[in-house]
């Protein structure tokens, strides 16, 4: 008689309770605790089954070991056939292994190439590109509005956002990152009114204050090279301390930590990789991850609570962007304060992240070519004096149109958030562009490959302001502003957008007024270019430029 420990029995039995978990699983997505709460239920189970069979070749330990070994390969298999073969989103092209698994997406993510990626995938695929198991990318213009614009506006933020590595909070959700559509819309009201333009006027004598600071530090350094990548980290860090927190990092004048800006970017870094694989986020601080960034990670979401609770204590008083938060708050009543405490992180960076880039890649770009520089600066000349005050509602397009056509072609050429905004599909499904994508499917439009097809753009990853020029601009050149989405759009875009215009133009305006700013003589725009990253956002490498204080 053969026994219940012989070869066939662990094995059909591990396959068919392989077979059913992946069934459940499929069903019901488990976290990484239920996973392993699950597997050991399930090896205990079966090794109190073969104690009370009788004994064959095989002992209860080894029959055990062997059922466990055999279940998660069959496991492995039965989820590896399903998603190349059965998934809903099989019919739709991408690569093998990103079709496989996440960590394919963390590992683009971990390298800081997703930007580059992603585009190549687009290029290799077509419009619809599947990159993850359960996750498109779309290429093309007809996209957005079906995700990101009105036909999308139902649509909630995807599992990306569960990740929040650098929450100090406890269980706290940063409006961005909650994915309840409600609770998103009545917060997000709240944070509006923190950037509408009316509480810029207040703002406005702070930025100016603060670029004040910035040029004195840069005349300590009249002649020198310095990097000027990271006094735009200085100055936007100080500015989003100010403006939300009144209380500005001290990074411009030392007195605070200049590694901040390291701080921010690891953060962010760090963030991205494990969104790619949210479940593994809630212990993040467990894996073998290199504990150098994980540390610089957690001194970033340890600051931004600092300043969150010194800043609570003041309550709406004085008026900055947490004092429209937490009067709006109170008001309706919809975070509690661990939802507060986690938006401070985020708050940092809001504003923040996109005129540092910004700032950084429209001094590289001018400075690359000397008549555009120059054309630049006359604009400005004759616009201000550098004496009287300079007014932010003074810069617009209508008074300094090549100043605003410079910032806009950044924002084209290298957006701050090249790789999307992923969303979530409704129960039922959604139509994009006349395709239907099914039930619970990630998805998202790639701002970097909208804003660099030559089907929208020609010459589209050259700097060439002019093309916003519809006078300037040759009547035959690509021109599709529908692919334009350096802030997202919709009911998700960002919040910080205004509040970025206006220091961008502030500080552009001052520098190019007060200084000459020059390439450095060994400049290498090969080595700026390998330099740049990605993960939510881009980062930037190293920017030398020679700094001197005009004395025309």
């Amino acid at each position: 008689m053969r026994s219940f420990t012989d070869y066939e029995a662990p094995a059909g039995l591990a396959i068919v309770t392989a077979l059913v978990s992946h069934a459940v699983y499929n069903r019901r997505e488990p976290t990484v605790a239920s996973f392993f709460r699950n597997l050991v239920v399930l090896v205990a189970l079966y090794a109190i089954l073969t104690t009370r069979m009788p004994q064959g070749p095989l002992t209860v330990r080894s029959s055990t070991v062997l059922f466990t070994g055999l279940y998660l390969a069959a496991l492995s298999l039965s989820i590896t056939v399903y998603r190349l073969f059965l998934h809903p989103l099989r019919r739709f092209p991408g690569p093998t292994l990103g079709k496989l698994t996440r960590w394919t997406s963390a590992y683009y993510m971990a390298t800081g190439r997703m930007h580059e990626w992603l585009p190549a995938m687009h290029a290799k695929y077509g419009d619809i590109v599947r990159f993850g198991p359960n996750e498109l990318s779309f290429g093309d213009t007809g996209s957005v509005k079906y995700l990101h614009g009105p036909q999308g506006a139902r649509l909630t933020k995807g599992p990306f956002y569960d990740a929040n590595t650098f929450n100090n909070s406890g269980h706290g959700v940063p409006l961005p990152s909650t994915r309840d559509w409600e609770n998103h819309r009545i917060r997000r009201r709240i944070w509006d009114h923190g950037f509408a333009q009316k509480a810029l006027r207040t703002y406005e004598p702070r930025i100016r204050s603060l670029i004040d600071t910035f040029c004195t530090e840069l005349e300590k350094h009249d002649g020198e090279v310095v990097d000027f990548a990271k006094w735009a980290d200085y100055f936007a860090f100080d500015a989003m301390g100010d403006l939300v927190f009144n209380k500005t990092v001290g990074l411009l004048n030392e007195d605070g930590p200049r590694e901040f800006s390291d701080w921010v970017r690891t953060g962010v870094m760090v963030n991205a990789i494990f969104a790619q694989v949210p479940w593994i986020s809630t212990y993040f601080t467990l894996t073998p991850f290199r504990r150098d960034l994980i540390h610089k990670a957690l001194s970033f979401g340890r600051l931004a609570s600092d300043f969150y609770k010194q800043r609570r204590e003041f309550g709406t008083s004085p008026v900055d962007i947490f004092s429209h938060i937490i009067a709006g708050n109170d008001k309706e009543i919809i975070s509690s304060e661990e939802d507060l405490e986690a938006d401070s992180p985020t708050l940092f960076i809001a504003g923040s992240d996109t005129s540092a880039v910004v700032i950084t890649f429209m001094f590289y770009y001018i400075c690359s070519d000397k008549a555009t520089y120059h054309r630049l600066r006359e604009e400005i000349d004759q616009h201000w004096d550098g004496v009287k005050p300079l007014e932010g509602s003074s810069l617009g397009p209508e008074t300094l149109p090549f100043l605003n056509m410079c910032i806009q072609e950044v924002l084209r050429v290298m957006p701050p958030g090249p790789n999307g905004m992923q969303r979530y599909t409704n129960k039922g499904g959604h139509m994009v562009n006349g395709i239907f994508i099914p039930e619970n499917t990630a998805v998202s439009s790639n701002t970097l490959s909208l804003h660099h097809d030559p089907r929208y753009w020609t010459r589209p990853t050259e700097f060439i302001p002019d093309r916003w020029d519809e006078k300037k601009r040759d009547p035959t050149w690509n021109h599709d502003t529908r692919a334009y989405i350096p802030f997202s759009s919709g009911t998700f875009s960002c919040a910080g957008k205004p509040l970025a215009m206006l220091e961008q133009r502030l500080l552009i305006t001052t520098l190019l007024r007060r200084f000459d700013l020059i390439m450095a003589p060994d400049f290498d725009h090969k080595r700026f270019a390998d330099d740049i990253r990605s993960y939510m956002t881009i980062v930037k490498g190293a920017l030398p430029l020679t700094v001197r204080k005009r004395r025309d």
